[in-house]
């Protein structure tokens, strides 16, 4: 067709146009429509003329339709024609876009919204102008995407099918300008005009003090510059009210509804978040929501990944800006603080100087883009704080902290926000980004807490990160302030000067600056050192807290400043300044030591007279010590990096003491008895204790501390100083004590200096606590050996003279006893006027009667010599006082002449026993030799079967009858009758003085009493008691690991604690025990194990000790641990992990290490705890002296045991009073009372006509013993963990299951046994569960159907804790059957495991509403979950006829049906509508079905009563 002419286009057009101008109104619409894209069309011809006239054309029909809003457009032709292509001329496409414009604005909601995905087809690649055209449109058309017109959403496929109608989705430039035109119509709000005086940088005061005319600036909304106002205002104007929050509305609900991934909706949804323009809050709620849910940045896994480096870059160039004024680490805090419009709310697009008073924004800054608001800079701050990427994105995060800060919308709470992200940065960033821009940050940070900040909470809150974040800069960038020690000081000033609110944060602050001061040297350490000893005596709490804390942290364990400082604190009346200070005292790496396993809370402490520890010592002199460095003195070399975590040595005793003497100058003078204490009795105490610790720890080392008369002065002028009569007893008992020490390592030159003081000495003999008494009396017994053999035998006349002056007045036998009358000397200090009269006649007898037992054995040594006469007079009184009628004054003799006894033969004739009577019937344990002992003991001294009290009724001699002479036996038969008494502690001392009695004897008879004397108390309930026999028969039997200078010259309590105090081990072999006090227990492995069948060389003992050697075990082994008494059996196996533990490499010991095995195993099962406790403990003992044939069999015997296999019956003899079950375990009698004992279960049983019964009883009390059995193997168990090594490596694997459920079991003590089995079996115990889950699983599910009670109790606890955090493919081969397992168990009979399954229940649905979650498991995944779990409690769970199983699987179903979506839950669709109709009648209340046949006579509709029921 050949092309037309000008001419005939324009007689055409003429046509149109008058057509059109004689068109009606009325007939408008249809013309327009058909006419306006062909018009538009026409302006690509190319002749001018023509264009001209359809231009006319168009301004016609603008004018017509101008006023005619409801005339509508052809939208879809002329955007057809706007997107055709290939592209028409650009003018087609502007009149074509201007014309869409019109068309949208008259075009339908549904109209608008269709149009919208043509509209951004390719919108990044349209012009500008353009594009904004485009984009409001969009935005228009998305506003109906609101209410009813909202797309559903939550289902994957109908997101999929609604992003496939909008394919500029996929294009990631259309993506990124829609997003972007999102943000700013988010941002969007009105520019503001404000009247500001104008003020230049550089005006001087008077420039700006003369008056001036304010000018106008435009303030734009935080996140946006001037172009983009521009873009959503166009040429009509920005949309406003509501048809806005439609238009932001719409746009969030389309990028959810078309899955724009969370990443990029993150940033609209924060900004919809914070939006404040909506009055009802539609935008904020709907956006709030979004958040948690799409991006889930509040949970503890977002789904958005906050360490996305672009993802932050955008969310800091919003908080931020383009020109973040004052908010760069070069602009000091003082330029923001000087910025010419802080303090104006916003922001503004200039600065009023140089603008024009119009305010209008210069077109260099309309791309300028202001700050995010408040509110959003605190959203966003809130996502910064948990990105480590954030922390580390230098210079924005600096920056972000300046602006928050001392930027121009600071407020407390920006600041405080800001300052928390501060700590995070800190904490976080890389030391290397760090470094340099952490002077500017402490500088900014310190000009912060300079200013004022108001005093309310806001205010202390915002000091509280400042401080926070400083103390995270110091642990970061050290070297900040190691040279300068002003911010140390400052730092401790503020825990003075700060609010109590912000104490918290200072004192967490102070800690972190510590550690910027560690490995400083020079001045700075001095300083420092100054700084802690002014703090440690300010009056504040906190500063010397502080003090303390920081003399740990900054200077190793030998620095004697910061010991000082640690020792002052130690007194502090601040429990917690005192606990610190006393951990201070203690080396940085604890000793090793086994820890007790299963510890009851019953007495398991040893025999224990004195009650502490001691070691140290006193001196009465004054002289300088050999060497002294102070602390000052030596700073430069002892703060050392991480000294004080690797450095674990004591110093110098004698530098300790220079020090203190050198802070309390006073301590260097002789102390005088009426002086004040120089310290605090918590600090001197922690003072005397260290001195003996430093001292002990030289031991050995080379260093003599202590060793000459010139260190024993030293140290006496800070021990008597705690002599004083302002000291407390406690304090004096560890002076007294500490002086003990020090005599103990120097007797010689104790002796030479103290023998003149002897009657200062003796003033300590009446003090009111017995451990005094007890030290006071040793150190006179050290004193003597510097004393003339004169006086040596005056002291002890003098001695005897005051423990028998208040007793009886009867004359002794041959020899006579010492004349009465000779009062003890005069206390120096006058300590009885302290006391009262009869207390002090007690203490003053009971004082010198232990302190003529001490002198008597320092006689027998030989140093002094003193005639045989005085030693037997001394040893006569001693044995008279055995008589007196206080038997804790008669235990006191007997326990002097126990110690006398250590040295040798009493200075006494032999005597002899008197012939053999028949034992006593009701003493079972006796001895011919015992019974015959106690029958001729004075009626008064014998065992009575009443107690007494020792006040009221004396122990009275007979004056008239013929006196008993002194021989040894004669006090033998005295101490063995003491042992009958009814109190514990004289028992105690008996015990241990017939254990000294037997040490040196040789008589057969002798030994064979006195060890028969210490079995006869086997039937003692009391464990200390038992701890003290067992200690004392291995005194009888020989061998013991303590010599008699140890027991008479130390702080010596007996043989566990001495083992314990010295690091000893009995033997070679036995390692004391780790808890107080405690008995024997675990022995280490010394070595390699000795070989099988050595049983060591022969015994040199003599015959009379070997007969007593044999007479014990034979005791022990073959009678009493078979014995039908629980205490006896519990005393015999005490006795014998004694002899194990400190005798076990005793020749006579070896050849029945097997015996005491097989005794032990024995006794796991015992019902008494305290029995299978030693017993456990002795399997240890034993196993560490055995050779590795015996340790593999005993080995074999406890996994055995554990795994529930049958253990060795033991012969236990049962008669009629013998406790078959524990108390209260069986239920009560029909005629009232318990029943435990083997006569009760005889007569319920005759009573219930079945006598055969008792059998049963008896299998129900060795199944009882098969539990206690395994509780004691498992503590057995636990002690040989630690000693056994890779030997144990085969078992572990087979355990793992069967321990892992003990740690359940309903007996907490079976418990606590198998969690001490698992922590030494299994190191890591999340790695070995992970690795044996199906073995465990399995084991589990076997107990839950099991036969006994207790163990599906355990397995349902276990089975619940050992699902917790498990995925789908763990547990699905398992599943099935943990659900059957577990509906099972909640029908059992017993109500504790119906318990226990409540709790694996919901374990269960738990697990299945989370792997059935479409949200959080992969669709096979829940698939698969659904798959098994719906039939199973459709089946199982709702046709239950238990109401608890049919509740928890409607409530389960209904849940799995919600969270698993349409898909997985499809298939089983059938079965789960029939089983939920059917259940409609049976979970039906029962009141209903009532309800609805008694409808006419209750006045109830009857159809509207079961109009709730079923149909």
């Amino acid at each position: 067709m050949a092309e037309r002419t000008q001419q005939e286009e324009l007689d055409e057009l003429d046509r149109v146009l008058t057509r059109l101008a004689l068109t009606e109104e009325a007939n408008l619409e249809k013309v327009v429509k058909k006419l306006l894209p062909l018009a538009v069309d026409r302006l690509s011809t190319p002749h001018k003329a023509v264009q001209v006239k359809v231009l006319g054309m168009l301004s016609h029909i603008n004018k017509r339709v101008k006023g005619q809003k409801d005339i509508k457009l052809p939208l879809e032709a002329l955007l057809g024609l706007f997107c055709r292509r290939p592209p028409p001329l650009p003018m087609v496409r502007n009149f074509a876009l201007v014309y869409v414009e019109m068309a949208a604005q008259r075009a339908t909601p549904d109209q608008r919204l269709a149009i919208v995905p043509h509209l951004l087809e390719g919108i990044a690649s349209k012009p500008a102008a353009q594009r904004d055209m485009l984009l409001r449109l969009a935005a228009g058309g998305l506003a109906q995407l609101n209410g009813p017109g909202a797309p559903r959403q939550g289902d994957d496929a109908d997101e999929a099918a609604f992003a496939a109608k909008y394919t500029f989705l996929q294009s990631d430039a259309d993506r990124a300008v829609f997003l972007e035109y999102g943000r700013i119509l988010l941002l969007y709000s009105p520019a503001q005009k404000r009247l500001v005086l104008p003020l230049a940088p550089d005006a001087s005061q008077e420039a700006a003090a003369r008056a001036v005319d304010p000018v106008e600036i435009t303030v734009l909304p935080g996140g946006l510059a001037a172009s983009d106002l521009a873009r959503i205002e166009g040429t009509a104007g920005a949309p406003r009210g509501e048809e806005l929050t439609l238009q932001r509305l719409g746009f969030l609900n389309f990028i959810t509804a078309a899955g724009v991934v969370p990443k990029d909706a993150l940033v609209p949804y924060l900004l919809a978040a914070c939006d404040a323009q909506d009055p009802q809050g539609r935008v904020a709620a709907r956006g709030e929501t979004l958040v948690r849910k799409r991006c889930g940045v509040d949970s503890s896994k977002p789904v958005v990944d906050l360490e996305d480096t672009t993802l932050l870059e955008s969310l800091f160039r919003l908080f931020l800006g383009s020109h973040p004024e004052g908010t760069t680490p070069s602009s000091a805090p003082a330029t923001a603080a000087t910025t010419a419009s802080e303090g104006q709310p916003g922001a503004a697009a200039g600065t009023a100087a140089g603008q024009s008073a119009g305010g209008a924004a210069s077109t260099a800054g309309a791309t300028v883009t202001e700050p995010a608001g408040q509110a959003l800079q605190l959203r966003l701050l809130s996502l910064f704080t948990r990105s480590l990427a954030a922390a580390n994105a230098f210079p924005r995060s600096v920056q972000v902290i300046f602006a928050c800060v001392y930027g121009k919308q600071k407020t407390l709470r920006l600041q405080q926000a800001g300052m928390e992200f501060a700590v995070w940065t800190f904490k976080h960033a890389s030391p290397e980004r760090l470094a340099p821009v952490a002077p500017s940050v402490l500088a900014g940070l310190l000009t912060l807490l300079d200013e004022e900040i108001p005093g309310d909470n806001a205010g202390r809150t915002l000091r509280s990160f400042t401080y926070q974040a400083l103390g995270q800069l110091a642990a970061r960038q050290p070297q900040l302030f190691a040279r300068d020690t002003s911010a140390a000081a400052r730092f401790f000033q503020a825990l003075v000067t700060e609010p109590p609110g912000v104490r918290a944060s200072v004192q967490e602050a102070v800690g972190s600056l510590a550690a910027a001061y560690r490995g400083c040297t020079g001045t700075a350490a001095e300083e420092i050192e100054s700084l802690l000893l002014t703090s440690i005596a300010a009056p504040e709490e906190g500063r010397r807290l502080a003090a303390v804390q920081w003399a740990l942290r900054l200077f190793p364990f030998r620095h004697v400043a910061a010991r000082y400082v640690c020792c002052t604190a130690a007194g502090d009346r601040k429990l917690e300044v005192r606990e610190a200070g006393l951990g201070g005292l203690k080396p940085p790496k604890a000793t090793g030591g086994a820890t007790s396993t299963g510890r009851s809370g019953a007495a398991r402490a040893a025999p224990d007279s004195a009650g502490r520890a001691s070691e140290g010592a006193t001196s009465a002199g004054a002289a300088e010590p050999k060497e002294a460095v102070t602390g000052s003195a030596a700073v430069t070399d002892m703060v050392t990096d991480g000294a004080a975590a690797q450095d674990a040595a004591y110093p110098s005793a004698r530098e300790v003491v220079a020090y203190f003497r050198k802070r309390h100058p006073r301590l260097g003078a002789p102390a005088d008895a009426g002086e004040q204490l120089l310290m605090s009795e918590g600090a001197f105490l922690a003072l005397l204790k260290f001195i003996q610790a430093a001292k002990a720890s030289t031991k050995g080392s080379g260093d003599s501390s202590g060793d000459d008369e010139q260190d024993l002065v030293t140290y006496a002028g800070v021990f008597e100083h705690a002599l004083v009569r302002d000291a407390t007893p406690a304090l004096q008992v560890a002076a007294l004590e500490a002086l003990l020490g020090t005599a103990a390592g120097a007797p010689l030159a104790f002796s030479r200096l103290y023998a003149p003081r002897m009657l200062w000495l003796r003033s300590f003999l009446g003090h009111t606590d017995a451990a005094a008494r007890e030290a006071a009396a040793k150190l006179c017994g050290v004193a003597a050996a510097g004393q003339s053999g004169a006086d040596a035998a005056d002291l002890l006349q003098q001695l005897a003279a005051v423990f028998l002056a208040a007793g009886s007045t009867t004359r002794h036998g041959a020899g006579g006893a010492p004349s009465a009358g000779g009062a003890a000397p005069a206390a120096s200090d006058n300590r009885a006027a302290a006391v009262g009269r009869a207390a002090a006649r007690f203490e003053e007898r009971d004082g010198t009667a232990a302190a003529c037992g001490y002198v008597l054995a320092q006689a027998m040594s030989g140093s002094p010599s003193i005639a045989q006469e005085a030693l037997t007079a001394a040893a006569e009184a001693l044995h008279a006082a055995l008589a007196d009628s206080d038997a804790t004054l008669a235990a006191a003799a007997a326990a002097a002449l126990g110690h006398a006894a250590l040295r040798g033969q009493l200075p006494l004739p032999e005597g002899q026993l008197p012939a053999s009577s028949p034992a006593n019937p009701d003493a079972f344990a006796l001895g011919t030799a015992t019974a015959s002992v106690i029958a001729v003991v004075p009626p008064a001294t014998a065992p009575t079967t009443r107690a007494a009290p020792l006040a009221d009724t004396p122990v009275a001699m007979d004056t008239d009858a013929a006196p008993t002479p002194a021989t040894r036996s004669s006090v033998l038969q005295r101490v063995v009758g003491l042992t009958g008494n009814r109190d514990n502690k004289v028992v105690l001392r008996a015990v241990a003085t017939l254990g000294h009695l037997a040490s040196h004897q040789t008589d057969a008879a002798t030994l064979q009493a006195a060890s028969d004397g210490l079995l006869a108390l086997s039937s003692n309930k009391n464990e200390e008691v038992q701890f003290a026999v067992g200690e004392a028969l291995c005194f009888v039997f020989g061998g013991v690991p303590v010599t008699a200078d140890t027991i008479l010259h130390s702080g010596y309590r007996g043989l566990a604690a001495h083992l314990t105090a010295t690091g000893e081990a009995a033997n070679a072999s036995a390692v004391p025990p780790e808890v107080e006090g405690s008995g024997p227990t675990d022995m280490a492995i010394d070595g390699e194990a000795p070989a099988d069948g050595v049983e060591g060389s022969a015994s040199k003992d003599p015959p009379a000790r070997t007969a007593a050697q044999d007479q014990i075990m034979t005791k022990l082994l073959n009678e009493l641990i078979f014995h039908s008494r629980t205490e006896v059996r519990c005393g015999a196996c005490i006795a014998l992990l004694s002899l194990a533990s400190f005798t076990g490499r005793h020749p006579a010991l070896q050849p029945r290490l097997p015996a005491i095995q097989e005794a032990f195993s024995g006794l796991l099962g015992d019902s008494n705890e305290v029995t299978q406790e030693m017993a456990s403990r002795g399997i240890s003992v034993v196993y560490a002296m055995s050779g590795s044939a015996a340790r593999k069999q005993l080995l074999d015997e406890l996994v055995g045991v554990l795994q529930g296999g049958a253990r060795k019956r033991r012969a236990v003899k049962v008669e009629g009073d013998t406790r078959v079950f524990a108390e209260g375990s069986m239920p009560t009698a029909p005629g009232g009372g318990t029943i435990s004992t083997y006569k009760e279960l005889q007569g319920l049983a005759n009573d219930l006509g079945q006598p055969d019964l008792v059998y049963r009883f008896m299998d129900l009390a060795n199944h009882a013993a098969s539990l206690n059995s395994s509780r004691g193997a498992a503590f057995g168990f636990a002690g040989i963990a630690k000693l056994a090594g890779e030997q144990l490596a085969p078992y572990v694997a087979a355990m793992v299951p069967k321990l892992y459920r003990y740690q359940y079991d309903p007996n907490l003590r079976v418990r606590d046994a198998m969690a001490a089995i698992w922590r030494a079996l299994v190191p890591e115990p999340r790695e070995a569960i992970e690795k044996q889950w199906g073995a465990i699983a399995d084991e589990l599910l076997k107990e839950v159907g099991g036969r006994l009670w207790r163990n599906r109790e355990a397995a349902c606890l276990g089975l619940a804790d050992l699902l917790q955090g498990r995925r789908w493919p763990a547990v699905a081969d398992k599943f099935e059957a943990m659900w059957t397992m577990a509906l099972r168990a909640l029908d059992d009979i017993k109500e504790s495991v119906r318990a226990s399954a409540v709790t694996l229940a919901r374990a269960l649905r738990s697990l299945t509403l989370r792997v059935t979650d479409r949200e959080h498991s992969a669709p096979a995944d829940a698939a698969a979950a659904v798959g098994i779990s719906l039939p199973l409690l459709l089946d199982k769970g709702m046709g239950s006829t238990v109401g608890e199983v049919a509740a928890l699987a409607v409530d389960t179903i209904a849940q799995i049906v919600k969270g698993a979506g349409a898909g997985p839950v499809r298939p089983h669709l059938q079965l789960l509508v029939g089983s939920l109709l059917e259940s409609l009648s049976t979970l039906e209340d029962t009141r209903l079905n009532y309800l609805e046949q008694h409808a006419e006579r209750l006045g109830v509709d009857s159809g509207g009563a079961g109009g709730g029921g079923a149909p």
